[in-house]
């Protein structure tokens, strides 16, 4: 856990303004415009079982200090790296876990996320 102190990378984020419809769904005029943190991101399939010994797969880790809600859209890009358009290359936040450092002090927030199967329009205005 010693690399998690070193969030060098940047990601773009989207929170959810509207809730979803019967259905699940958003709209792309649900979204937030998008804010950029600093983080630490590990792509790659993770296998975790849960509590109830159900196996949850999970397509991406990040971390991060500030935080995120569950639902929220992030992508691996700046700000200003956002083309026009839609956006592909998403992943939706679906867990989160508090870990302290080793003093107690801070917490590092770990997120788990999975592919996100739509697309989200984007505007640089």
């Amino acid at each position: 856990m010693s690399s998690v102190a070193r969030l060098r990378q940047r990601l773009s984020h989207w929170t959810a303004t509207n809730p979803t419809n019967r259905f699940g769904e958003r709209s792309d005029a649900s979204w937030s415009s998008p804010t950029e943190l600093s983080c630490r991101w590990e792509e790659g399939t993770r296998r975790l079982r849960q509590t109830n010994r159900d196996d949850v797969t999970f397509d991406l880790r990040i971390f991060v200090n500030e935080e995120l809600p569950i639902g929220s859209l992030v992508k691996k890009a700046k700000i200003e790296e956002l083309q026009d358009g839609p956006q592909t290359d998403l992943f939706e936040v679906v867990e989160k876990t508090d870990t302290p450092n080793i003093k107690g002090r801070r917490n590092v927030r770990t997120y788990l996320c999975n592919r996100y199967s739509g697309a989200l329009n984007y505007s640089a205005q």
